[in-house]
């Protein structure tokens, strides 16, 4: 998705719960579009240079689409985010953030025809590229 999109709803996200949690509801703004930091950190090990522009065109092409798992986008994390937002007030705001991000995603790969829930989970990625190969 487009990353003036995620800042955009972030942002919305973070006046609504400023009521309730202050300037604690920026952690949903900051770590709500924070979260595609695994892209760049992916793009910088691949290719051994920063460049936010080229990293960006690279994940916007799709070809990469299966190849590839983001750690901050995978069902394991948002389960750990989700119980540890049980236990702190922080993790929950910041979950919230992350929660949105990650609808965002979905919609708009549905909407692209790109849904592929197998590289959303960091243990289906490597079934799928560890196990299934080996059959």
């Amino acid at each position: 998705m487009i990353p003036l999109w995620h800042f955009i709803s972030s942002l919305i996200l973070s006046l609504v719960l400023y009521p309730y949690f202050g300037f604690y509801s920026l952690l949903t703004l900051l770590l709500g579009w924070f979260i595609d930091v695994d892209h760049i950190i992916y793009y910088c090990f691949k290719f051994k240079r920063f460049n936010y522009k080229e990293a960006y065109k690279y994940f916007r092409d799709h070809k990469f689409h299966g190849k590839v798992i983001n750690v901050f986008h995978t069902l394991e994390f948002y389960a750990i985010m989700l119980i540890l937002s049980f236990y702190n007030i922080y993790a929950f705001i910041i979950s919230l953030g992350l929660f949105l991000h990650t609808i965002l995603d979905i919609i708009y790969f549905f909407y692209l025809g790109r849904l592929d829930l197998r590289y959303w989970a960091l243990t289906g990625w490597i079934i799928d590229k560890f196990i299934s190969r080996k059959s």
